[in-house]
């Protein structure tokens, strides 16, 4: 059932009900602004930029990145109003009403700062924090990198187990999932689906690369798109000083936007 907000127009206060349907309408990844072209209830989405992971550090997996914030209002919004939408690495916004802060990328095993949302008359919900990779030891089993929040991506399992003089790395921490309280283009959770890169390990006489952490669908604007998070990390090396283990990359974390949707009867 939809909820009634009180509206100020020409000194007076009119009462709305608000739609209890919402289609979309227009989503931006960049900066532009947005022309109003009926007057009516639109519900809006300010989705904040979530961090990269960060590629696998020596023998250590990568830490991935936080997730940026989400902020949602109810707006009664006037034909041929303008309103500014800002969309960047560290903010999403719509004009002065809503905005989203973005999640920072890590650059080494540990994960990166979760993001904030303000102005939302709905909701503002923080991000979720990056994890940590795995940590790589000399002469044990490295760890496993940690599972991303809010059922986001697994983290990347270490190298194998120790056998003497053949130490294993750690794994690439898995990212988090955004927020999903009240915004319908966030997934599902996904940890069987994604993950950090796996460690290295070493063999007789060189050592392993760590592997590439688990990159998420190409984002596409529209109906249909969906919302995953932040970026995982990469797999460490082997712990053997072999130049052929490299740390495995890391992946990027979903874009921010503002997302405009039209409510209708």
């Amino acid at each position: 059932m939809g909820q009634c907000f009180i509206v100020r127009r020409g000194g007076f206060n009119e009462k709305r009900k608000t739609p209890d349907n919402w289609v979309f309408h227009q989503a931006y990844t960049t900066d532009g602004t947005f022309i109003v072209f009926e007057s009516g209830w639109y519900r809006i989405f300010a989705v904040g930029k979530s961090g990269d992971g960060a590629s696998g550090s020596g023998a250590h997996g990568g830490g991935s990145g936080g997730t940026g914030g989400i902020a949602c209002s109810l707006l009664y919004l006037k034909a041929d109003e303008e309103v500014p939408i800002t969309v960047n690495d560290a903010l999403s916004s719509f004009g002065s009403y809503l905005s989203a802060t973005a999640g920072t990328t890590p650059t080494g095993q540990s994960g990166g700062i979760a993001g904030v949302a303000e102005g939302g008359n709905v909701s503002n919900e923080s991000g979720y924090a990056g994890t940590s990779g795995g940590t790589g030891r000399s002469s044990a089993s490295g760890d496993n990198g940690s599972d991303g929040l809010n059922g986001g991506a697994k983290g990347g399992n270490c190298g194998g187990n120790y056998i003497s003089n053949r130490p294993h790395a750690g794994g690439g921490a898995g990212g988090s999932r955004l927020p999903a309280l009240n915004c319908p283009y966030v997934s599902e959770p996904y940890t069987a689906t994604f993950s950090g890169g796996s460690g290295g390990y070493a063999g007789d006489t060189h050592g392993s690369a760590g592997a590439d952490a688990s990159a998420y669908p190409e984002f596409i604007v529209g109906p249909a798109m969906v919302l995953y998070g932040s970026g995982s990390g990469g797999g460490g090396r082997s712990y053997n000083n072999d130049a052929s283990g490299n740390g495995g990359a890391r992946s990027k974390g979903t874009p921010g936007v503002v997302i405009i949707e039209k409510g209708v009867n």
